[in-house]
């Protein structure tokens, strides 16, 4: 159980760092004019995916078995934080979410499977 407990905590740590590490660096490439709004924004939600892919496959490789049944219950915590820090409640913004969360999920699941065959 204690294993569980600091997988979890390492998957969700990888999964809020890695994001904040990039948008550190776009935001400073963004403030010294280098990158435009847009590709701000792209590329912010990009490295959002990559942490959220990041943290799954953590997931998935310290815990091999009920993989998706973890994920789905990070996720549906994660979701719940993600709608409730919305600033507007458009399409786009849901998408955006949602490509996360799908990442995440579909990493765990790759990295159970792969480790369950090896």
């Amino acid at each position: 159980m204690k294993a569980k407990g600091i997988t979890i905590a390492q998957s969700i740590g990888a999964l809020l760092l890695i994001p904040l590490l990039f948008s550190l660096i776009f935001a400073a490439l963004y403030y010294f004019n280098v990158i435009s709004t847009s590709l701000f924004q792209i590329l912010n939600w990009i490295s959002g995916i990559l942490g959220f892919a990041a943290g799954g496959f953590l997931l998935g490789r310290g815990i091999q078995k009920k993989a998706l049944l973890h994920a789905l219950g990070c996720m549906i915590f994660i979701g719940i934080l993600g709608i409730f820090m919305m600033d507007t409640h458009s399409l786009m913004n849901m998408v955006r979410l949602g490509s996360k969360i799908f990442a995440y999920l579909l990493c765990s699941v790759i990295a159970a499977n792969v480790a369950q065959s090896s």
